[in-house]
């Protein structure tokens, strides 16, 4: 066998294994009666309205570990107890659709995008764990906890938002209108708000409330931390 032919032998099968590798595939659970997502796990996550479908997309071996169930209106897609180790793993995407949504909980590296829901009476939403999601809402109420090195950002609006902003994570609200805000910021955090009529705002810890509106404002701060008018 020549060397020309050798090569290309070498070539060919080089190409076969890392097309083997890489190949994806798409699983789909057949779950519903769900209005709360609760996921992890560094996963790629796409939320959108209609009827009940939950597919995921990735490698084979990777979403042969994935377990998804529902309890008591939450869904929760989390990868098994595995002897390999989660650095072995590639990205999952998570595709899911359902009629409504009144609660996110999103952790472990995360990316997240959900939009296009109508309005509700609350969402609560609780991220950490270095996670960056966007999230379009219309509710009467938004009640939040970010954490973790997070980066959060809202859109639509509400009539009040609650919000807990810590561990040097980034909310950005400032096309997120509301009426009235409660904001506890702290631990190098910052947040950017969009508030019409009241504001009560804490600031600690070397953090930062900038905010959008003429509100009346009642502000805290402490260790050189700020709260100021955009």
């Amino acid at each position: 066998m020549n060397t020309k032919h050798v090569t290309s032998v070498f070539f060919f099968l080089s190409l076969l294994v890392a097309t083997s590798v890489g190949a994806q595939t798409r699983k789909t659970f057949n779950l519903s009666n769900f209005d709360r997502l609760d996921l992890g796990s560094a996963f790629i996550i796409d939320v959108k309205p209609g009827s009940f479908n939950v597919e995921v997309e990735g490698e084979q071996k990777d979403l042969d570990e994935l377990e998804a169930n529902v309890s008591s209106g939450q869904l929760r897609i989390r990868y098994r107890e595995s002897n390999r180790r989660s650095n072995n793993r590639q990205r999952v995407h998570v595709h899911i659709t359902m009629p409504a949504l009144t609660g996110v909980r999103f952790s472990g590296a995360s990316q997240a995008k959900v939009a296009g829901f109508g309005s509700q009476n609350r969402m609560n939403i609780d991220i950490s764990g270095a996670s960056q999601v966007s999230i379009d809402t219309r509710a009467k109420q938004v009640q939040m906890d970010l954490s973790g090195a997070s980066q959060v950002t809202l859109n639509g609006n509400a009539e009040s938002l609650d919000g807990k902003i810590s561990g040097a994570t980034i909310f950005k609200g400032e096309e997120f209108k509301v009426s009235q805000a409660n904001v506890n910021v702290s631990g190098a955090s910052s947040a950017r708000v969009y508030v019409t009529e009241k504001l009560v705002a804490d600031a600690s810890g070397a953090s930062q409330v900038r905010y959008r509106g003429r509100p009346s404002v009642t502000a805290n701060t402490s260790g050189a931390s700020q709260v100021s008018n955009e």
